[in-house]
């Protein structure tokens, strides 16, 4: 049996812009919730696109691009990296858990402010990426704001496989910072809802099965429980659960790890059991 990484299909909705006057930033959430209110009486406008699927509510002009995913994390391979072969696996949540945020140069306007530790006179970045931790807690609407003189203008990318997958709303929304997110953060991009129809799940699921995303239709017009996420951050943070630090490198490790799983510790690991092994033996005769 194929272990599951959630408790029900997943449905991850990804903004596909971010709104330029902070005020309109509830209006993001706003869209979510009839997004995903409108799927149990079949009321989404879904649209195919060279990436994917892009879906809206007809009220709302709030575009979202949406990744279905089954239980056990398989969906298309084109809406992942693609070092995850078309399934998001709890080693892939680990790499996530681990990757960095790099912050770039970007005109003056309207942005987020991060403290730098060093800023030289000549106001160029001495320092510009941070390891990841866990998401801030409200980082769109605690960090966006209009730039002046005394801030430097900044854009924040996750590094990475992630990288390009991830929409300007999740660069933003998902910045790895010192604070936890808690159920308050999750638990304002998270509903759950039976959908009308599981045409989508069945595709991805005809896809893996045998290369044939027809090959379940007779079951699209069955419902489905579903769990839905307002960006990738969301889902991966989800996914991740109580999370606690890797004794061997420090990164954070996800539920049920004790180690981060993450290839450059696992590799430092196996040489360190090596060297003890050898060390073991004692010299050879």
């Amino acid at each position: 049996m194929t272990k599951s990484v959630t408790a029900t299909a997943a449905l991850v909705l990804s903004p596909i812009e971010v709104p330029e006057d902070p005020a309109r930033l509830p209006d993001v959430f706003d869209a979510f919730t009839r997004v995903v209110a409108g799927l149990e009486r079949g009321e989404p406008v879904w649209r195919p696109t060279d990436w994917g699927l892009q879906v809206t509510h007809p009220k709302d002009p709030v575009r979202f691009r949406a990744t279905p995913l089954l239980r056990d994390g398989r969906t298309w391979a084109a809406a992942v990296p693609r070092t995850c072969a078309g399934r998001v696996t709890r080693q892939v949540v680990a790499e996530y858990m681990a990757a960095s945020w790099a912050f770039s140069r970007r005109e003056p306007g309207r942005g987020m402010r991060i403290p730098f530790t060093v800023i030289d006179h000549e106001r160029h970045m001495t320092w510009s990426v941070i390891p990841a931790k866990s998401p801030l807690i409200d980082p769109v609407r605690e960090l966006m704001q209009d730039d002046d003189e005394t801030v430097l203008p900044l854009d924040v990318g996750v590094t990475g496989a992630w990288a390009a997958v991830f929409t300007s709303w999740e660069n933003l929304d998902g910045l790895m910072g010192l604070k936890t997110p808690g159920d308050v953060w999750l638990g304002r991009r998270t509903a759950r809802v039976v959908a009308s129809s599981r045409q989508f799940w069945s595709m991805i699921q005809g896809w893996h099965d045998a290369g044939d995303e027809r090959r379940y239709r007779g079951q699209w017009s069955e419902p489905i429980a579903v769990t839905a996420y307002l960006g990738w951050p969301a889902y991966l943070i989800a996914v991740a659960g109580v999370s606690g630090r890797c004794p061997a490198c420090g990164c954070t490790t996800v539920q049920g790890r004790r180690y981060c799983g993450v290839p450059a510790c696992d590799r430092a690991r196996a040489a360190k059991r090596k060297r003890l092994s050898r060390a073991a033996q004692g010299p050879l005769r």
